[in-house]
């Protein structure tokens, strides 16, 4: 008769990694939901009052230049107030890339995190 000890081994597989991985991912997604929905309110009202704006003139793919006929100073003060309200700091290259509210407001999020 053959005698073989068994010990306890645990293997993880590679592929058990990623989609732990992904679940984490996706309740980090709902849980940051709220915050991400706050995020946007908060930069939204920055924007209209920096700007003189009403939020219903923030619309989804709209630039600050073209579509709002905001000057190069106005966004360089929008920026600084983002800055001061969220305590991040906005990199003048990143500031040329942010074009308009939508960029700014998912720009601000990314940096949140």
């Amino acid at each position: 008769m053959l005698n073989i000890q068994i010990k306890d081994v645990i293997t993880v597989h590679p592929l058990s990694s990623a989609v732990n991985q992904k679940e984490n991912k996706a309740e980090d997604a709902v849980s940051s939901a709220p915050e991400n929905e706050e995020t946007e309110k908060r930069v939204k009202q920055i924007i209209c009052g920096k700007l003189g704006l009403e939020e219903t003139q923030i619309r989804p793919g709209i630039s600050f230049s073209d579509d709002l006929g905001v000057d190069s100073l106005d966004v360089f003060e929008l920026m600084i107030a983002i800055e001061n309200d969220f305590g991040i700091n906005i990199p003048e290259e990143e500031a040329e890339k942010l074009s308009g509210p939508d960029t700014l407001i998912e720009y601000v999020k990314k940096q949140k995190k």
